[in-house]
C-alpha cells in the first residue's frame, strides 16, 4: 500500500511540479513583459512630454519672432516715411541749389558787364 502510494505520488508529483514550474515561469514572463510594457509606456510618456515641452518652446519662440517682426515692420514703415521726407527735402535743396547757381551765374555775368563798362569808361 505504501508502495502504491509512492507510485501514485510519483505519477502525480511529476506533472504537478511541471505544472507549477510552467505556471511560475509564465507568471514571471508575464511580470517581466508587464514591466517591459510599463517601461516602454514610461519611455513613450517621457518622449511625448519632451515633445510637448519642445513644442511649447517653439511656439514661444514663434510668438516672440512675430512680435519682433511686427516691431521691425513698424520701424520699416517709419523709416520709409522718413526716407520720403528726406527725398522731398533733397529735391527742394536741389531746386534751391539750381536757383542759387542761376543767381550766381547772373551775378557773374552782371559783374563781367560792369567790369567791361568800367574798363571802357
Amino acid at each position: 500500500m505504501f508502495e502504491t502510494l509512492q507510485q501514485w505520488m510519483a505519477l502525480v508529483l511529476v506533472p504537478l511540479t511541471s505544472a507549477i514550474t510552467w505556471w511560475a515561469a509564465r507568471h514571471k514572463r508575464n511580470t517581466e513583459q508587464a514591466q517591459l510594457d510599463n517601461d516602454t509606456v514610461n519611455d513613450l510618456r517621457k518622449t511625448v512630454d519632451d515633445c510637448v515641452e519642445q513644442n511649447k518652446q517653439l511656439y514661444d519662440k514663434i510668438f516672440q519672432l512675430r512680435v519682433d517682426y511686427a516691431q521691425i515692420k513698424t520701424e520699416c514703415i517709419e523709416l520709409d516715411s522718413k526716407n520720403k521726407q528726406l527725398a522731398q527735402t533733397i529735391d527742394m535743396l536741389k531746386r534751391a541749389n539750381e536757383e542759387l547757381n542761376q543767381t550766381i551765374d547772373a551775378l557773374r555775368n552782371e559783374n563781367e558787364q560792369l567790369r567791361k563798362l568800367i574798363c571802357r569808361g
